[in-house]
């Protein structure tokens, strides 16, 4: 997982739109679904 997922992740975000930043990160990195 990228460094800047981490960073998101340690962002204060609901842990229900972890998973929306997380698809839109893969998304964006360019990486698999």
């Amino acid at each position: 997982m990228p460094s800047e997922g981490v960073v998101v992740h340690d962002v204060k975000v609901p842990s229900n739109n972890v998973e929306e930043i997380m698809v839109s990160f893969t998304t964006v990195s360019g990486d698999h679904i």
